[in-house]
């Protein structure tokens, strides 16, 4: 069977060029064309190259998360933010993981990064068949998030962050069948349930945390001590 996109008039709208591919069964087809109709209904567009990476995907299943390159298909990563994570540990930075692997996150204002989030410390796996249209509306909420954010949002510390970010890419997917995925459910969520990268991922999470709450310590009774001579001195 031959694959390809009879509508001018679709592709006209949302520059859709999809290539011949050869398909081995009339199911292979089915899901081909769900998962172009799920892009397109994302305002999103098939490319003759992203044509070929769907029907890889389809082809190789689900693909795995390589640590050595920072790759996290369908994951949330989170990494700490020096001083930040220190005080706070349950706060840092996170960015959700395309179905290739690539890692997107919110760095600043109107600018959504691609594969340049660095080492996470910690994931979550996420399922895509809970995900009304499975990979395709997973990449495709994705990039529509990347949009909204890289081209009309601020990054104040604490509105519209990161996880604001990821948020909105799990509420326009319908993750669970949630639309509204809000910043204390989801930094709360990732504290409890997320995996560490290895002792690397826990150390690097708690040991500053752990130094800098032993040094407060210190200095508090370094404080109290001196007050407690100054104060027998005076007497």
């Amino acid at each position: 069977f031959l694959i390809f996109c009879s509508d001018s008039d679709l592709c006209e709208n949302t520059h859709c060029h999809i290539s011949l591919k050869l398909a081995s069964n009339k199911e292979e087809i089915e899901e081909y064309q769900r998962i172009v109709s799920t892009f397109i209904d994302f305002g999103g567009s098939i490319s003759r190259s992203n044509s070929f990476e769907i029907m890889s995907q389809l082809e190789q299943g689900r693909p795995e998360i390589n640590f050595a390159e920072n790759k996290y298909p369908f994951c949330i990563v989170w990494r700490p933010i020096r001083v930040l994570t220190w005080l706070v540990p349950f706060l840092g930075h996170v960015g959700i993981g395309m179905s290739n692997g690539v890692i997107k996150d919110f760095a600043k204002s109107y600018e959504v990064k691609a594969d340049d989030f660095g080492r996470p410390a910690k994931y979550i796996p996420m399922d895509p068949d809970k995900v009304e249209g499975g990979a395709a509306a997973w990449d495709a909420a994705i990039e529509l998030s990347s949009s909204t954010y890289g081209k009309q949002k601020l990054h104040p510390p604490f509105f519209d962050n990161c996880y604001s970010y990821v948020g909105y890419a799990l509420s326009n997917m319908k993750y669970r069948g949630n639309d509204s995925w809000h910043m204390g459910y989801r930094s709360t969520w990732i504290f409890f349930k997320a995996k560490y990268v290895g002792f690397y991922g826990f150390a690097w999470t708690w040991l500053p945390f752990i130094i800098t709450m032993t040094g407060i310590v210190l200095i508090c009774l370094l404080f109290i001590d001196f007050e407690s001579d100054s104060q027998i001195d005076f007497v």
